[in-house]
């Protein structure tokens, strides 16, 4: 049985010790011996991994309570738990009957993961001595260094303990028992049993705050009634309006509120505004008691009309942006009203900690401070001003202008542009004011939608703002020059973003298309071509890729010109609507051959096996979204997709850790994938051997006698391209599946006058290519047979290929 002590370490600086939180595991367990390990524990006490202690208390002091954890857990039994961590409910007695427990890392995030943070045992339990063996016996300290921590002292390090040994005396918790809300998955809603919520302080960026965070405020947020609700805010309006807009983002937003209420002052409203949720989000909205919280519903209208509605409804004199799926740093309310009793600027807004819940990289987004660097020119190239967590003054709306509805995205940034050409005051405080998570699902992460909506603001900016605002350090004076100047600092910015249809428009806008194109004006010319260092002489070449768009605009317009002057009373048609397609006008219809040809060639085999279920790993949703109209498909990528078909169901999973039993999968697909693994391209660990890990977790996963499609790209000669991808021989493809039939190879070929797609190419066709497709495939032989007599398995290993027909079974 495992004895009732409460292990909780802390090492490191005590002034950001979290007191409060480790008082709420000592409030819940009053029968219970509660020991708080720290820095004099550390020196005192006689550690067999010392020499391990203090290499990683170079690194990381939360490697150091790692270890410490499994040295104590080790010596006296019980059970640790994060000091990061809020206790919400006792541990349960029938939790010590067992021998050891712990619970799941997280079964979507990190699927097949244990949690060491939180673990249960006996004294002296065989998987806790193990792991502190490991640890003693690391000789080469670096090699605790040069890993993952996790992997030499924390979960990963559990895990593989737990799967060498196949200890089946290890009880596993569901995740949410201690860990319900996961930076990189949904929150947990069930009603299963949760002893206690990890904060992730370390992985968010929380550990200076951690010794001032409020347990109640923390669990009204969360919940809503765990606690008793917060003191309702009488009298004037307030000084600050949190506004929240949301849609569909129920499991992000608790986390946003709490980081929300857990601002101190009282002079605050929080204003969500619903964007017509269909997740239950007013449901659950309408369970938090607490009178600064209002919410305004609306029919879905988008996030840019969403906001313009919160700026209608703030009742605050200052409005503070936090999106549902963001979280306020701890005090970043308390420094904006320190700002402000220094002077009032119009805007501040601070610096963010990233995370990307993609690659699960980690970052800080740093911004330059106004009172330093002007906010123009450089204002005009680059967005200089983050809509998290910023602060704005509420009547700069009225003196500026709403957000712009009709831009695809950056609506903040067209914002930032209007308000500083019109003189607002903008200030920048050195404090992490929010924590950014781009998501796959991130308006920010649309990366092409980005470009044109910037491209559009840049256009926009030129025909409606000052330029002698835009470019301060032009001399004016001399009017025609300067605009020349300014034209090819634009152009920068323009062929920066790849927005050749604005900068095409914006010169034609300043009747400098047709000189530039006519060769007739060189200040024109210039504008397109040169550095920014006007007058030229000289007229200079044109870019030829503006000058085609120049000359598709000029064409696009006059067709616009004639069809508007028409009678139409069924559509309305105005310039300002516009969306130019200007090179779709072509003699044939062109196609990426790799792309349109392997997809048609795995879907035929399918069509031609009919395997009862078919599983995709990152090949292309248009592949599988087709094959599944005949064939049920599973589709699975690391960067998760959700799709409503009939038919296709859609995962996450990591290819070099695939979460699939050995053997189990009996038609498999994985299609000009491989080639990138650990290249970095996606945000993944480099890793040069990446690419044979995933395929030996393709061959591991493939059922005896199952197929897989398998498709890269293939030349003459291997190399890597980088960052982008891998070329491979046919040979090294061979080699990769060794001992599996080769039942057809295709080639699409690079070089002309060889077709197509040519099923049942030669190798000599597949060296000649370089940068061709391999398709491939490959069905995985059958197991051998087990337990026959000698004799009969003598006549077996007679007949394999090669030597006669396969024997199938023997009765």
């Amino acid at each position: 049985m495992i004895p009732k002590i409460l292990h909780i370490i802390w090492v490191g600086d005590e002034a950001r010790r979290p007191d409060r939180l480790v008082q709420t595991w000592v409030n819940h367990h009053p029968e219970w011996d509660v020991k708080l390990w720290g820095n004099q524990d550390l020196v005192s006490q006689t550690w067999r991994c010392r020499e391990q202690l203090y290499a990683l208390g170079q690194v990381d002091c939360a490697a150091v309570a790692a270890v410490m954890r499994w040295e104590i857990l080790h010596n006296e039994g019980g059970v640790v738990v994060a000091a990061d961590s809020l206790c919400l409910r006792t541990l349960d007695d029938a939790l010590l009957d067992a021998t050891m427990f712990t619970c799941w890392q997280n079964e979507l995030a990190e699927p097949g993961v244990l949690c060491a943070s939180y673990v249960g045992a006996e004294r002296k339990h065989p998987l806790v001595s193990r792991i502190v063996e490991d640890i003693a016996a690391t000789k080469d300290i670096g090699d605790l260094t040069r890993h993952p921590l996790s992997a030499s002292v924390g979960s990963l390090k559990l895990t593989q303990v737990w799967k060498d040994a196949r200890d089946s005396s290890l009880s596993i918790l569901p995740s949410h028992s201690f860990l319900p809300r996961h930076p990189k998955a949904p929150a947990y809603r069930g009603n299963g049993a949760i002893y206690a919520c990890e904060l992730f302080a370390s992985t968010l960026g929380l550990l200076d705050n951690l010794a001032t965070l409020e347990p109640a405020a923390l669990i009204a947020a969360m919940s809503g009634k765990e606690a008793a609700p917060a003191a309702r805010v009488q009298g004037p309006a307030p000084l600050f309006s949190v506004v929240i807009p949301t849609y569909n983002r129920m499991d992000e937003l608790g986390q946003a509120l709490a980081s929300a209420f857990a601002q101190s002052g009282e002079d605050i409203e929080i204003l969500v505004i619903d964007d017509g949720s269909t997740d239950g989000t007013a449901d659950a909205l309408a369970k938090v008691d607490d009178a600064r919280l209002r919410v305004v519903s609306q029919a879905n209208a988008g996030t840019t009309r969403a906001r313009n509605r919160g700026v209608a409804e703030a009742r605050g004199r200052y409005i503070v942006w936090l999106d549902s799926d963001d979280m306020l740093m701890p005090g970043t309310l308390a420094a904006y009203r320190e700002r402000l009793q220094q002077g009032a600027p119009d805007v501040i807004f601070g610096d963010l900690l990233v995370m990307d819940e993609a690659s699960g990289q980690q970052g800080r987004w740093s911004y330059d401070d106004p009172a330093d660097k002007p906010m123009f020119p450089d204002m005009f190239g680059a967005n200089r001003v983050p809509n998290p967590a910023t602060l704005v003054r509420r009547g700069l709306y009225d003196e500026v202008g709403l957000y712009d509805t009709e831009l695809p995205a950056s609506e903040d940034y067209d914002f930032w542009l209007r308000a500083a050409a019109k003189g607002a005051r903008f200030a920048h405080i050195g404090k992490d004011v929010c924590i950014y998570r781009r998501t796959a699902n991130s308006r920010s992460a649309d990366v092409e939608r980005s470009r044109r909506a910037e491209g559009l603001i840049a256009a926009k900016a030129l025909r409606e703002l000052d330029w002698s605002v835009l470019f301060p350090g032009l001399d004016w004076n001399q009017p025609q020059v300067a605009r020349a100047q300014a034209m090819a600092l634009a152009t920068k910015v323009f062929v920066a973003r790849g927005a050749w249809r604005e900068l095409a428009e914006a010169a034609a806008t300043l009747q400098l298309c047709a000189a530039a194109l006519d060769g007739g004006d060189a200040g024109a010319v210039q504008a397109f071509a040169a550095p920014a260092a006007l007058p030229v002489a000289a007229p200079a070449q044109v870019d030829p890729r503006v000058a085609h768009t120049a000359r598709r605009v000029a064409e696009v317009q006059a067709q616009f010109k004639l069809l508007a002057g028409a009678e139409h009373p069924r559509f309305d048609l105005d310039w300002k609507d516009r969306w130019l397609c200007l090179d779709d006008n072509t003699a044939s219809t062109g196609f990426d051959k790799h792309y349109t040809y392997h997809p048609a060639w795995a879907a035929r085999i399918l069509a031609q096996t009919r395997p009862e279920k078919h599983v995709d790993i990152s090949s292309s949703l248009q592949f599988v979204t087709q094959v599944s109209a005949f064939i049920p498909t599973e589709f699975y990528d690391v960067r998760p997709v959700d799709m409503g078909l009939k038919g296709l169901d859609c995962g996450r999973a990591d290819l070099t850790k695939l979460p699939f039993p050995e053997a189990s999968v009996q038609s498999l697909s994985c299609m000009h994938v491989i080639e990138h693994v650990g290249l970095g391209r996606y945000g993944d660990e480099l890793d040069y051997d990446g690419d044979l890990k995933a395929v030996a977790e393709l061959k591991r996963v493939t059922a005896r006698g199952g197929q897989i499609l398998f498709v890269v790209p293939i030349g003459g000669r291997a190399r890597i391209q980088f960052n982008a991808h891998r070329i491979y021989t046919y040979s090294q493809v061979l080699e990769m599946f060794a001992g599996w039939e080769l039942k057809e190879f295709a080639l699409i070929p690079d070089q002309p006058g060889e077709g197509g797609l040519v099923v049942g190419a030669s190798q000599q066709q597949s060296d000649r290519q370089q940068y061709g497709c391999g398709c491939f495939w490959f069905v995985r032989p059958h197991a051998a047979v087990q337990g026959l007599p000698d004799a009969v398995e003598q006549i077996r290993q007679s007949l394999l290929p090669g030597q006669g027909p396969n024997l199938r079974a023997v009765a």
